[in-house]
């Protein structure tokens, strides 16, 4: 008796944790194993980077996106003078920090779109609520034609800043990573909380990413040293 209640327990185990299983088993192949894609034109088979671009940080010192190389990129824009989407997307960046936080390989650059309202104590005030760890996430800023060539032309960004007729397009609400190389790796809305996950996935297999390199690397060396 106790035996055929022992079986049908361990026959009802299995028809109930068989589906979540094959789940596991199917997505975590898929994980591993899927290419991530990387943006923008290949001349001569030469993968896209970002050019290099100068800002002001909320320090008030000069900083370039050379000063990022060898870390993994967030950047999004923001606009000091609007509030709730702009908000939104700096919530997410918040999140996404907080989730990475003993990563010291993964920077956040947020881009402030209205450098007329900008000094180094209205900005402190402005970022203080988000608690910001200064040498990992930047706010930074620039002239408003220089930041919308960089948004368009460096970081791909199909939307341009005009600060007189849309002072926040929907297009700015976009959160860019950039991996240590300097390519693109991705494109998320910062305004849309479904897409905090994502990011975190993709950041997570950009790590995965460049350890299986890093590995593959010493191998061959190995074997060059062997031979």
């Amino acid at each position: 008796m106790k035996k055929s209640r022992l079986y049908s327990i361990v026959i009802v185990s299995v028809i109930l944790l068989f589906p979540s299983l094959l789940y596991v088993i199917f997505a975590t192949g898929k994980h591993h194993i899927d290419k991530m894609e990387v943006f923008g034109p290949m001349e001569d088979s030469v993968i896209y980077s970002i050019p290099e671009a100068k800002f002001l940080n909320h320090f008030g010192d000069s900083i370039s996106t050379s000063y990022f190389d060898s870390n993994i990129v967030l950047y999004n824009f923001f606009c000091a003078q609007c509030s709730d989407s702009s908000a939104r997307n700096l919530l997410l960046v918040k999140a996404v920090t907080e989730r990475f936080f003993d990563k010291k390989d993964i920077k956040y650059v947020s881009i402030n779109l209205t450098p007329s309202v900008w000094s180094s104590e209205l900005i402190k005030e402005y970022v203080a609520p988000f608690n910001i760890e200064p040498n990992q996430w930047f706010f930074v800023t620039a002239d408003s034609n220089y930041l919308a060539t960089f948004a368009h032309n460096g970081l791909l960004v199909n939307s341009v800043y005009d600060e007189i007729k849309k002072p926040y397009s929907p297009g700015m609400a976009t959160v860019v990573i950039v991996d240590k190389q300097q390519h693109i790796r991705g494109y998320f809305d910062g305004n849309q909380y479904v897409d905090q996950s994502s990011i975190i996935d993709v950041i997570k297999r950009i790590r995965l990413e460049e350890y299986r390199n890093a590995s593959k690397r010493r191998e061959d060396q190995f074997e060059r040293r062997r031979n």
